[in-house]
């Protein structure tokens, strides 16, 4: 069966005078974009569930829009549409294909614009009843942090008095080995936490974009467990 970097080496006979060490680690680097890019699409869907929505269904219209002028060119290639019919069409498909490329999202008249809760992210609380949402929405409201893209939350060997609950966005945990990935619903230095040896085991990191997360200490951490 052959590979991804099978099929690219045959399409390019040149690379195979690449030295291959060299082509190796840059397999290595591919693979390591590649699943860095799955995380932060897995985070958009899930995170950002409205704007996926949005864009996907942009991206969706942009593709019918797409076939439709192809088809239009076939119609009038085979003589079924006069020039100024031709032209009139394409120009309103290209107009079309500009707006959703460039233009803003509308909502519909009279639809509320709706300001997604990031606690209503968090898996744990979504079998909760009304009245146990309620109350854990104003416990955590006061431990809600957010961190910039490329701040660090934990510094290897740090003593941790406080873990992370991850409401949105990705956090990158490096250490010795290879880095690991962290989403919504996960817990960043519980393991430290839990077990009270208190010191962080890598630099954990906010990876790609902003994240939210809400700070969970020992007597909280016990509560979820």
């Amino acid at each position: 069966m052959e590979t991804r970097m099978d099929n690219i080496r045959l399409n390019f006979p040149e690379l195979a005078n690449i030295n291959e060490r060299i082509m190796n680690e840059v397999c290595k680097e591919v693979k390591m974009y590649q699943l860095n890019a799955m995380h932060i699409l897995l985070d958009l869907q899930q995170s950002y569930r409205l704007c996926w929505i949005l864009q996907m269904t942009r991206r969706c219209a942009q593709m019918l829009l797409k076939y439709e002028s192809v088809a239009i060119i076939q119609l009038y290639e085979t003589g079924m549409l006069e020039e100024n019919e031709y032209s009139h069409i394409l120009e309103l498909i290209e107009n079309k294909l500009f707006a959703l490329e460039y233009g803003n999202v509308k909502l519909l008249q009279n639809q509320k614009r709706i300001l997604e809760n990031p606690f209503d992210f968090i898996p744990y609380f979504k079998s909760l009843s009304p009245i146990e949402k309620d109350k854990w929405k104003c416990q955590m409201k006061s431990k809600y942090q957010w961190f910039q893209p490329g701040a660090i939350l934990l510094q290897k060997h740090q003593r941790i008095s406080n873990a992370y609950l991850i409401v949105r966005g990705i956090v990158q945990c490096k250490d010795d080995i290879m880095p690991t990935y962290y989403k919504c619903g996960s817990i960043v230095g519980i393991d430290a936490l839990f077990t009270e040896q208190s010191l962080s085991h890598g630099v954990y990191t906010a990876h790609g974009g902003l994240v939210e997360t809400y700070l969970i200490d020992k007597l909280l951490l016990n509560v979820f467990l």
